[in-house]
């Protein structure tokens, strides 16, 4: 297990990754289908804010604000539907 937010070296390193938002798993995929197109939004939010090595000078994208909320109505839901 490698743990790193650094998706740079995610690229180089590993087969397969997890995408984790709050403690909760978002995405469990291979590495090469991640990078190719990330299944949920929030991952797709991630790689868009990774900075470009083939453009060091961009400006960084954060991950929109409405990501971030629907992520969080989502790990409610996910919460309010398990059985405590």
């Amino acid at each position: 297990m490698f743990v790193t937010h650094d998706l740079g070296v995610v690229s180089k390193l590993c087969q397969s990754m997890t995408v984790l938002y709050g403690g909760k798993v978002l995405e469990d995929t291979t590495a090469e289908q991640f990078f190719r197109g990330p299944a949920h939004p929030y991952s797709a939010a991630l790689l868009a804010a990774t900075p470009k090595y083939t453009d060091p000078d961009s400006s960084l994208m954060p991950v929109p604000e409405a990501v971030i909320r629907a992520v969080d109505a989502e790990i409610a839901e996910h919460d309010q539907r398990r059985p405590q």
